[in-house]
């Protein structure tokens, strides 16, 4: 089905086109099970969401459908600790400890019908995401971690994703609408510095993200084109975005924050936190520094928390969704969150975003969360409707004079 979006975005080009950043009503629930010691919530695609809850003194893989009354325990019978890391639709993916030895699992939402996706000559191993029905994650093979790809719910096929000259490497998520086009994304340690990395699943195809001026780097999330994480300049981490490239690298460390990451992406949306005044807050983000939404500051009774950490964020087309924790400094203890608010609808990204040209200049628009998007335009600044221009995405815009789309 295709969504309606609008657009009203000078040769010098003013760009109006960003996403719109209405702080709409935020619900905030509490995910936290009566009797637990600490829970954290890890990841989400929508209504269902992952994490940790620890209770009887076991870290235990759980899982969520949108309140605290539906809590599941994933945790294996056998298994003395496990972790939910990523979700897709009705399926999980993070890791269970048997024997003190830590092995990479999906679940299918229930305890009994874990995977084991432990390699036999592997001493530990982890997935962080799946999608597909696929897990990126890694494992420690003769001492060396290797970022991998499991590809059919087994052990085996694995595909290593350790790129050549690396000494360790991890893929942290995965996307993709079709197998054979699906990404990575991770970091890989080359000669001493770790190289936020993306991959379209082979170690052949890994490619270095870090801009020039970052010592240090990875990547946590991908969603359509974008990806998402952090670099290291100064000394201080960056909440980062990039499309596909090293030189697309934006930074969107917001304004009085001494560190930040970013560790989700969908549509067109950040999720991750900022450290300010020396407190984590969870944050979300619309593509840009300037449009970071502080979530600590919606929650009921906020001077109660704490370090408050957004993991990860999903956009049905009605709902937002996004997961993580906060410190409950009245009950000494992390608990899971959920913020929820009505979907925004995103306005078109605009390429270039504006500027001073010296002769024509090519204009798209797109939007990143759905491709096949219906979006109206004017080029005389006027309100757009739905009878307005509608773009072609085999047409570029072609402007020769001063021109507000």
């Amino acid at each position: 089905m295709k969504r309606f979006f609008r657009t009203s975005s000078l040769i010098a080009l003013t760009s109006l086109a960003t996403l719109s950043l209405a702080n709409a009503q935020w619900t905030v629930t509490n995910l936290h099970p009566e009797g637990a010691e600490e829970s954290i919530g890890l990841a989400t695609s929508g209504e269902p969401q992952g994490g940790v809850v620890k209770i009887d003194g076991v870290n235990s893989a759980s899982l969520w459908r949108g309140d605290v009354a539906s809590w599941v325990n994933l945790n294996p019978p056998d298994a003395t600790a496990s972790e939910v890391l990523g979700v897709d639709s009705g399926q999980q993916a993070g890791s269970i400890t048997v024997n003190d030895q830590r092995r990479a699992t999906t679940w299918f939402n229930t305890a009994v019908s874990f995977i084991n996706l432990h390699p036999f000559n592997a001493s530990d191993s982890r997935a962080f995401a799946t999608n597909l029905g696929r897990q990126a994650g890694f494992v420690v093979i003769n001492g060396v971690r290797e970022a991998s790809l499991w590809t059919n719910n087994t052990p085996s096929p694995r595909v290593s994703l350790h790129p050549a000259g690396a000494t360790a490497s991890e893929a942290r998520g995965l996307w993709g609408l079709f197998a054979n086009t699906q990404v990575q994304v991770g970091w890989a340690e080359i000669e001493g510095s770790r190289r936020a990395s993306l991959w379209k699943n082979s170690a052949l195809s890994w490619k270095n993200l870090n801009p020039a001026e970052a010592t240090s780097g990875e990547a946590y999330g991908v969603y359509g084109s974008q990806q998402v994480g952090w670099v290291e300049i100064g000394g201080a981490r960056r909440a980062s975005i990039w499309q596909g490239s090293a030189d697309t690298w934006r930074d969107i460390n917001p304004t009085g924050a001494s560190s930040s990451e970013a560790v989700a992406t969908n549509s067109g949306w950040q999720a991750g936190h900022a450290v300010i005044a020396g407190v984590s807050r969870a944050m979300l983000w619309g593509g840009t520094a300037a449009s970071a939404i502080d979530l600590s500051a919606v929650l009921p009774d906020a001077a109660n928390w704490q370090d408050t950490f957004a993991e990860d964020t999903w956009t049905d087309g009605t709902t937002q969704y996004v997961i993580g924790c906060g410190f409950n400094i009245a009950n000494n203890r992390n608990e899971a969150l959920l913020w929820s608010r009505p979907a925004p609808v995103p306005t078109p990204d605009i390429s270039p975003e504006g500027g001073d040209f010296l002769s024509g200049v090519q204009v798209t628009l797109s939007v990143i969360s759905f491709p096949d998007a219906e979006i109206r335009y004017t080029l005389d600044g006027s309100a757009v409707t739905e009878s307005s221009l509608l773009y072609d995405y085999d047409v570029p815009i072609i402007l020769s004079s001063n021109t507000v789309v």
